[in-house]
């Protein structure tokens, strides 16, 4: 009988031992859980960030945009102002045959269409290498908008991934609840036997 005792003594604190394990294993558990929402919040303030550099990216590739169209429209203008001055030097030309006496100042207003002219085609050339740049500084953007997306892109799996590990967590927290919860009856369950046999030694 006090072998038997001495098993069931035994058996007890080994149940004791495994409980006091589990109740250890249960808080690494839980501290695990908050870094891992620590990780997922920090994780969606990073794509809340990289939301926003892409928005003001898309902002800024639409002024660039609006930029060529304007610079376009103006060197538009400008070929048309050239083309006119083509017109005005061909009307002059014909007046110069036409107006003889009128030779010098006809020659006056020339070199000063010439020079119009002249500065209109440095005008056009600077306006060329500023579409230029403005292209070359588009291409930039797109390229980092590139980037941004497949940056955002691998926080998106990274985020399912934590996400799937926080559920698998849950589930065994659940599994492992029920089965402390088995634990402490079948201590209970123990203790009433223990109690019974000492009860029995007694009489």
């Amino acid at each position: 009988m006090e072998l038997l005792l001495k098993e069931i003594l035994t058996e007890v604190r080994g149940i004791k031992v495994d409980v006091s394990g589990l109740k250890e294993y249960m808080s690494n558990l839980k501290n695990d859980m908050t870094g891992l929402k620590q990780d997922v919040a920090n994780l969606k303030d990073d794509v809340t960030g990289l939301k926003q550099d892409v928005a003001n990216l898309k902002d800024d590739v639409t002024g660039l945009k609006q930029d060529v169209a304007n610079l376009k429209d103006d060197v538009t203008g400008l070929k048309r102002d050239v083309a006119n001055l083509k017109d005005d030097v061909s009307g002059l030309k014909q007046d110069v045959t036409i107006l003889k006496d009128h030779v010098a100042e006809l020659k006056t207003d020339m070199n000063l269409v010439k020079a119009n002219i002249t500065v209109l085609n440095t005008d056009i050339d600077v306006i060329k290498g500023n579409i230029v740049q403005l292209q070359q500084g588009f291409t930039r953007l797109e390229k980092q908008q590139l980037q941004f997306a497949e940056k955002q892109i691998q926080m998106d799996k990274k985020l399912d991934i934590i996400y799937m590990q926080t559920a698998n967590l849950t589930e065994f927290k659940t599994n492992l609840s029920k089965n402390i919860d088995y634990l402490l009856l079948e201590n209970a369950k123990i203790k009433r036997e223990i109690h019974f046999i000492k009860e029995s030694i007694n009489k």
